[in-house]
C-alpha cells in the first residue's frame, strides 16, 4: 500500500469551503441484484460527497441506477422530500438530476457535430416542434464558451476536434445552463490536462456554493481526497462505510477499499 500512495503533493487541490445546508437528498436501501447491495446514504446541499472504492466494487453500477439508466430491484430516491420515479434517464432530467458521465465519446457526445448543438442535448424547452431554437442554442453556447473558457475556433467547431478538457467544458456548461438540483460526476476529469482540471474543480465548487448536491466517483485518489466532504467507500456492491473527510490519509482510504 505505501507503494500505491507516494504521490507529489501538487496532485492535491486546495479546495475552499463551503457552507453546507440541510439533506436534499436521500438515498435509501438501492438494491439491484447481484450488483449493488443495499445501498443507502444522504446528501446535503452544498455537499460534495465522494464515492470511492475499486474497479468492481459497484460505483459506476450505482451511478446508472441513480441516473435511470438501470433499475433498481428495491429501494428508493428521495429529493427534498419527494419520492422520486425514476426510470429512465430522461426521468432523472426531468426531476432535476444531472450525470456528467465518464464515458464522454460513448454517452455524452454527439460525434460529427458542432459545439451548438452538443449544447442543445439536454435543454427540451429549446425545441419548437421538430425544430430547434438555433438563436438560442447559439445564445447558450457562448454563454459556455465564455463562462469556461472553452478553447475553441469558434463554435461551429466540431466537438471531436477540441482537446478532453474542453470536450468535458461543454458537457459540464450544458448542465449548468439547465440548472439541475443534484450533479453527479463520474470520473470528472478523467483524461484532461492540469489547467482544464482545476477549471473543473472550481466549477463543481460554484454548484456547491450555490447550493446543489454534488456526488462525485473518482478513482483518483487525490481528487477524492481534495474535493469531498465526506467519501463513501463501497466494496462488492455494497457501501460499507461513510468517512468524514477530515485530515485522512491516502494509505487509510486504500485499506478501506480493500477491506483489510
Amino acid at each position: 500500500i505505501r507503494k500505491m500512495v507516494g504521490r507529489d503533493a501538487s496532485l492535491f487541490y486546495r479546495r475552499k469551503k463551503v457552507d453546507i445546508g440541510d439533506v436534499a437528498l436521500e438515498v435509501k436501501n438501492i438494491t439491484s441484484w447481484g450488483v449493488v447491495d443495499n445501498v443507502s446514504f444522504s446528501v446535503r446541499k452544498g455537499e460534495v460527497f465522494g464515492i470511492g472504492g475499486l474497479v468492481g466494487s459497484g460505483r459506476s453500477e450505482l451511478v446508472n441506477i441513480l441516473f435511470g439508466a438501470d433499475r433498481a430491484d428495491e429501494g428508493e430516491i428521495v429529493l427534498k422530500g419527494r419520492k422520486l420515479k425514476i426510470k429512465s434517464p430522461q426521468d432523472a432530467v426531468k426531476h432535476g438530476i444531472a450525470l456528467i458521465t465518464e464515458d464522454r465519446k460513448k454517452l455524452a457526445m454527439l460525434g460529427g457535430r458542432d459545439i451548438v448543438e452538443n449544447t442543445a442535448l439536454v435543454h427540451s424547452e429549446n425545441f419548437k416542434g421538430f425544430l430547434l431554437d438555433l438563436k438560442e442554442e447559439e445564445k447558450l453556447t457562448d454563454d459556455i464558451v465564455n463562462k469556461l473558457s472553452v478553447a475553441a475556433q469558434d463554435k461551429s467547431q466540431k466537438i471531436e476536434e477540441l482537446s478532453g478538457g474542453n470536450q468535458q467544458k461543454v458537457i459540464i456548461g450544458r448542465w449548468l445552463i439547465d440548472d439541475s438540483d443534484v450533479y453527479i460526476f463520474d470520473e470528472p476529469t478523467k483524461g484532461v490536462d492540469i489547467g482544464a482540471r482545476e477549471q473543473i474543480y472550481e466549477l463543481i465548487i460554484e454548484l456547491a456554493e450555490r447550493g446543489k448536491c454534488i456526488i462525485m466517483i473518482s478513482s483518483d485518489m487525490p481528487e477524492l481526497l481534495s474535493m469531498s466532504d465526506r467519501i463513501g467507500v463501497m466494496r462488492n456492491g455494497r457501501l460499507v462505510d461513510i468517512v468524514q473527510n477530515k485530515d485522512i490519509e491516502e494509505e487509510d482510504m486504500i485499506k478501506r477499499f480493500i477491506g483489510v
